[in-house]
């Protein structure tokens, strides 16, 4: 048991200590604080209060500025925290359709020969029901 400890357990403690170390560093921190602006939390709190870290995207900018202006990228971030929260609503197909207005649903041609095409799924039976309901 001792042997396990030294040669492995120690060992593979050892590499992952390094290794965190090697990767959390303050030349990367920057990326990673831009990238958790993309986290449910903080979209959320942009998407209500319209307000983002006055140094946010300033790592991005550092490294991409010569094709993206960091003042665009913070105005594309905070409309895009907006529209997430609807992007997430549909995400899922309903279980059941309203089919109270026919009129605004639309019928996928089943004649295709494309594996892909929704019509060919409908064909094979892959539980679509051939319509679905697009808002107007």
């Amino acid at each position: 048991m001792d042997n396990f400890k030294v040669n492995t357990f120690y060992t593979i403690l050892d590499i992952t200590t390094t290794q965190i170390t090697k990767r959390f560093n303050e030349e990367t921190m920057p990326f990673f604080k831009d990238l958790s602006l993309f986290s449910h939390k903080r979209l959320r709190e942009v998407a209500e209060t319209n307000v983002i870290p006055k140094d946010a995207f300033k790592w991005f900018s550092e490294i991409y500025g010569k094709f993206v202006d960091e003042e665009s990228l913070k105005h594309e971030y905070i409309q895009f925290s907006k529209s997430y929260f609807d992007f997430e609503k549909i995400m899922n197909l309903p279980v059941k359709f309203d089919d109270t207005n026919k009129d605004s649903w639309i019928q996928f041609d089943t004649d295709s020969d494309d594996d892909n095409d929704a019509g060919t799924m409908v064909e094979r039976g892959a539980g679509i029901t051939g319509f679905y309901r697009h808002s107007s």
